[in-house]
């Protein structure tokens, strides 16, 4: 049995912490809401336009404090070159680019780690999303596919080795001398039962073979207008691109991941040193990695998201992965060990293919 005096000091001191919690404890306080102007710098056209409609106008609308600029770039490369320019003053303070590229700015300085505290849906993402820890995370993914004009090509194309077809000599479109030849590269040599790591030989000589039929190394003013125009009856181009102008041809354009897989070119969203309004900054990529936003944006415009939490209809995780064979056949390539290699590669391109098609 307690005594009187044991349970009137209970009492008391409850009594105490309870007139504390009403009268004296301090409120807790509302995190800050982002406020200022930033720029996001990324990939101009199509890109821009969903971008800005489904990913940058919903976070004003969240953040009001906070304007949005959207800077385009034709690709990473001058992404990469206008940063280096900017190194000690940048003007860009967020910046969407291809992984190599972007892996390469982080060993030089131009990006910096974000901070999972500021940026919690890091957390939602795989591990390929993050090769490389907490500087700028996979945003995206899109893999290569062959598009082709329905009125010159009447049979479903289903593999790559259709760029070998004699009845297309001359007629194919082969932007090739960037990313989309160095992610080509791995699933080529795959096909001839060799490791992109080992050697990368067979797929140079596939894609020699592919020379003779090329109209075009570089279709203007872009692989899929071309394909649509019937200027090229087949080309080489990513598929959310392709997915989206399928759309809008009236069965024009057609788009195909071939059986024998492919491989996405990821985008990453990075976080550029040394650029003001940092807590801004962070707080747009945190809902740029956002279920909400990534929906959106695959839905719109099929792109592949990163968040492992995002769940997509059936009709466009079709459209984006494939199914059946081909998306099992996807793949995931060492980003960090391609980053390496990304320039010489395409300078193999340019002299031993496109060079060769050219004589």
């Amino acid at each position: 049995m307690r005594s009187s005096a044991n349970y009137r000091t209970i009492v008391t001191i409850a009594t105490a912490i309870t007139a504390a919690a009403f009268l004296g404890a301090a409120p807790v306080a509302a995190q800050p809401q982002p406020q200022g102007s930033i720029v996001v710098m990324g990939f101009g056209g199509l890109f821009q336009d969903n971008y800005t409609a489904f990913v940058i106008e919903p976070f004003m609308k969240k953040h009001p404090g906070v304007k949005v600029e959207f800077r385009p770039i034709r690709n990473s490369g001058e992404g990469f070159a206008l940063l280096q320019v900017q190194k000690a003053r940048p003007t860009v303070n967020v910046a969407v680019m291809d992984i190599a590229i972007a892996i390469q700015g982080n060993k030089a300085g131009i990006f910096e780690p974000l901070d999972p505290a500021q940026v919690p849906n890091l957390a939602d993402l795989p591990g390929w999303a993050k090769p490389a820890g907490n500087f700028g995370p996979a945003l995206s993914q899109d893999y290569l596919s062959i598009l082709y004009n329905t009125k010159q090509i009447t049979t479903r194309v289903t593999s790559w080795k259709e760029l070998q077809n004699p009845a297309l000599k001359g007629k194919i479109g082969m932007d090739i001398a960037d990313t989309r030849g160095v992610v080509l590269i791995p699933v080529l040599a795959r096909m001839a039962g060799t490791d992109y790591k080992t050697n990368i030989d067979p797929a140079i000589e596939f894609l020699k073979g592919v020379a003779p039929s090329v109209q075009t190394w570089q279709t203007l003013p872009e692989p899929y207008t071309a394909v649509q125009s019937g200027q090229v009856a087949l080309a080489v181009g990513w598929n959310g691109r392709g997915q989206f102008t399928a759309d809008q041809t009236k069965d024009i354009v057609a788009v195909s991941i071939p059986s024998e897989g492919s491989v996405a070119q990821i985008n990453t969203i990075n976080l550029v040193a040394n650029s003001a309004n940092n807590a801004a900054s962070q707080a747009f990529i945190n809902y740029a990695l956002s279920v909400e936003a990534q929906t959106a944006f695959a839905e719109k415009s099929y792109y592949g998201p990163t968040n492992s939490k995002v769940k997509l209809s059936p009709d466009v995780e079709k459209r984006i992965f494939g199914e059946g064979e081909t998306k099992q056949r996807l793949m995931q390539l060492d980003w960090t060990w391609i980053a390496e290699r990304y320039g010489p590669w395409v300078e193999r391109i340019k002299r031993e293919v496109i060079g060769a098609g050219a004589k």
